[in-house]
């Protein structure tokens, strides 16, 4: 009886995890062609070409990792010269965003870049939409800084 039970459970289990990796990770589709690879739980494409910023601390990483045809739009706060380091170079992305999911949505990105400051029902929605979002947290000290230019780096694929 034991071994029938140990069987069953096994038997259970596997069923279990086989239908966590061939199910939907909250990410949406994976499109043929492309390259993706783990990301908070899901799946992201390896080199994003469309990315959204949604806070200035983000906004600044981005543009220095990335060629401005790879973001779709930054935060409201990209072009306020009182505590953005960017004005210039930000003015060759074109759009800028509130924190509004169906504004986001709308523009189809393949990644977003937001902070643990943002609601988090906000990037729930957005995952929930099957696009990434890779949220960083607030660096308090040069170290935890530099860590979180490395895994914005990381997250765009640079």
């Amino acid at each position: 009886m034991k071994r029938w039970s140990l069987t069953a459970s096994a038997f259970a289990l596997m069923v279990f995890l086989l239908a966590g990796c061939c199910g939907q990770s909250g990410f949406g589709p994976v499109q043929k062609g492309k390259t993706y690879f783990a990301f908070g739980g899901g799946l992201k494409p390896a080199h994003p070409q469309r990315i959204v910023s949604m806070n200035i601390r983000s906004d600044e990483i981005l543009l220095a990792l990335v060629s401005p045809e790879r973001i779709v739009a930054l935060s409201r706060n990209a072009d306020d010269d009182g505590i953005s380091n960017i004005t210039e170079t930000a003015k060759q992305i074109t759009l800028r965003i509130t924190l509004n999911p169906v504004q986001i949505i709308y523009m189809k990105p393949d990644l977003v870049l937001a902070t643990e400051s943002q609601p988090r029902e906000l990037v729930q929605t957005l995952r929930d939409a099957g696009i990434a979002v890779h949220v960083h947290r607030t660096p308090h000290t040069l170290l935890e800084a530099q860590r979180v230019i490395y895994e914005t780096a990381d997250a765009v694929g640079e």
